[in-house]
């Protein structure tokens, strides 16, 4: 990848902002990557919950070549077909043509919908229908699974009740931090990070964490506690109960 390169995300007015937040969180934390928004333009935008933000770059301006990983964020503004259909969905091409991981959460599935890239790809959204009656030329019922998240072939999809699954499909912290040393040392590729952890072309990843989300069992255990969304499940669980009134 160019020295350049960065987290691209997307972002158009009325953005869900809280759903890429725990990814970029992670990447930038964990794997120190650079974030990078787009914009259809460079005009600033604003989101669900009110964050006026200028986007870095407009989307006629991006480099394939610098997008390490492609973020669209939910929003209502993807219900609709009024927005730069051409320019977006001939960057989506290119970016899944090269093998470039593209992540899309809740209605931002629709903009993969419409530019016909589920048609072949196992993948998921808020529901089968839901793509159906607002994607026009959607292609890929086949293939849909009702899940929280569907990794396929770098293609990453997940519900709009998913965004901390969402972020382990993006940026599991033991596949991202920094390396030093072993296989790849310190010469690894983002391209190489990016699918040390993937065992199959397609993974399913439910709130057990199976798949390339699963901790490594070589992880250390604390991070292992960390990242093991059962635990967590169980704990919250407990406290629900307990806090509950009687």
């Amino acid at each position: 990848m160019p020295a350049h390169s960065a987290v691209h995300l997307m972002l158009v007015e009325g953005f869900a902002d809280w759903e890429p937040a725990h990814a970029l969180a992670e990447l930038r934390r964990w794997g120190k990557r650079t974030v990078r928004s787009v914009g259809f333009t460079l005009e600033p935008v604003m989101s669900m919950g009110g964050l006026r933000v200028t986007p870095d770059v407009d989307i006629a301006s991006v480099n394939p070549t610098e997008v390490e990983v492609f973020i669209l964020p939910g929003g209502t503004l993807w219900e609709r077909e009024d927005y730069p259909r051409a320019p977006l969905e001939a960057l989506l091409t290119k970016l899944v043509h090269a093998g470039t991981p593209v992540a899309a959460i809740c209605a931002a599935t629709l903009a993969l919908g419409r530019a016909g890239i589920l048609d072949d790809r196992r993948h998921t959204s808020n529901a089968r229908s839901y793509l159906s009656a607002h994607a026009d030329g959607y292609a890929g019922g086949e293939h849909y699974v009702d899940a929280p998240v569907i990794a396929d072939r770098h293609v990453i999809t997940a519900s709009g009740l998913a965004a901390v699954d969402f972020a382990r499909a993006i940026s599991p912290s033991w596949v991202l931090r920094p390396m030093t040393s072993g296989r790849c040392g310190s010469s690894c590729s983002s391209t190489d990070v990016f699918r040390t952890r993937r065992p199959r072309e397609s993974a399913t990843l439910g709130p057990d964490g199976s798949d390339f989300a699963s901790v490594p069992a070589h992880a250390p255990p604390a991070l292992q506690r960390r990242h093991e969304p059962r635990r967590l499940y169980r704990r919250l669980s407990r406290r629900v109960r307990l806090d509950s009134p009687r």
